[in-house]
């Protein structure tokens, strides 16, 4: 790794919550606001659906992640004034832009 290169780790659905919601990024396109309206509402409704509202959730991370494009990758890592974003899920890394 050079010098000056900057990371930032999201360490799963939670951290990437709280980084939309700090930075607005949220709005950057329709799948990263489809998984901050679905973590968003884990705590809403019946407590015997929530393991299934937590599941919808981190499948929307991965995906809204996933379906970044290029522009959009460039736009997220300049927002956060890095090099690099590394995300991960339970079992680990999964994607980094």
């Amino acid at each position: 790794m050079s010098e000056g290169t900057s990371i930032r780790e999201v360490e799963g659905p939670k951290e990437f919550y709280s980084l939309l919601h700090s930075t607005g990024l949220h709005s950057l396109t329709y799948d990263l606001y489809d998984f901050y309206t679905k973590y968003k509402n884990i705590g809403v409704g019946c407590g015997c659906q929530r393991k299934n509202r937590e599941a919808v959730a981190k499948n929307a991370y991965i995906k809204s992640v996933s379906s970044l494009t290029p522009e959009q990758k460039s736009a997220m890592k300049e927002t956060l004034s890095v090099n690099k974003v590394r995300f991960y899920v339970e079992t680990g890394i999964f994607a980094e832009i």
